[in-house]
């Protein structure tokens, strides 16, 4: 199951889930974006924060309803 893959990966390699990208998207931000729900389960669960916006304020609530996702 995905969900479990990714919460394997995050806890084994250590991963960052609050490391930006240039344009200050998080991880969560992409993951709702694209609809990966077991993504943004997974880093939720490993503690992301989903009050972080990017450089225009988007929160990965806003990425991801703006996407059709929510």
């Amino acid at each position: 199951e995905w969900s479990f893959l990714s919460r394997r990966y995050i806890t084994l390699t250590g991963a960052d889930h609050a490391k930006a990208s240039n344009h200050g998207d998080t991880p969560l931000a992409l993951a709702g974006y694209y609809g990966h729900i077991e993504v943004v389960n997974s880093l939720l669960q490993a503690g992301a924060d989903h009050s972080v916006g990017n450089i225009d304020g988007i929160t990965p609530l806003a990425s991801a309803s703006m996407a059709g996702h929510v």
